[in-house]
């Protein structure tokens, strides 16, 4: 479904939810991110399997009363390396992936502090909440393991002069060294297998 189009379905007889990415800001003020963090208030009240990507990363943690900021240190795009945190090497999302691992990245926004109870899961400089989890239901990622490369420049060359002109990068110049993250990738597996029931 489209968020900003359509009303949301009763979570009833859903098994799992996975909010992803989108060029819009948590912080945002429109009227359709308020009513998707209803939704993921109503998810965590059910305790229903959920995972926010990038966009939704930060949704989640804005409504369960973390903070979202635009990042001091600039973008993120590309292939950067994450690192697991102790409890993240532990965590079933991460089954089979190495404590240090490559993630395709595109965002402006971080989360700069986790809702209350929640716990770090992976890491990097440019960005040190770069996954957190809440319970053995609720898991978020900043990073896009639904992309591979190809799909990065399909998001991101409409908007060169765009990311020129608000971050000084000229994703030209990083695109093409954009590496395939299969890592990354195993986290909707990962998802499916472990949280989803």
């Amino acid at each position: 479904r489209h968020v900003k189009d359509s009303e949301y379905p009763p979570l009833d007889d859903y098994d799992g939810l996975i909010i992803t990415g989108s060029p819009s800001s948590a912080y945002d003020p429109d009227e359709w991110i308020s009513r998707l963090s209803d939704l993921i208030l109503d998810a965590v009240d059910r305790k229903l399997p959920t995972l926010g990507v990038c966009f939704g990363h930060q949704l989640i943690a804005q409504a369960l009363g973390g903070k979202v900021e635009p990042n001091k240190k600039g973008w993120e795009i590309g292939d950067p390396e994450v690192k697991l945190t102790p409890e993240g090497r532990e965590d079933p999302l991460f089954e089979g992936i190495p404590d240090s691992f490559r993630a395709i990245q595109s965002h402006k926004d971080i989360v700069t502090e986790m809702p209350a109870g929640s716990r770090l899961l992976a890491s990097n400089d440019l960005c040190p909440i770069q996954a957190f989890g809440l319970g053995d239901y609720l898991r978020a990622v900043q990073f896009h393991p639904e992309m591979d490369p190809k799909h990065l420049n399909y998001i991101l060359a409409p908007r060169r002069d765009l990311i020129l002109k608000n971050s000084g990068i000229d994703i030209v110049s990083i695109l093409p060294k954009v590496c395939s993250t299969p890592d990354s990738r195993r986290i909707f597996r990962n998802f499916e297998q472990h949280f989803v029931k």
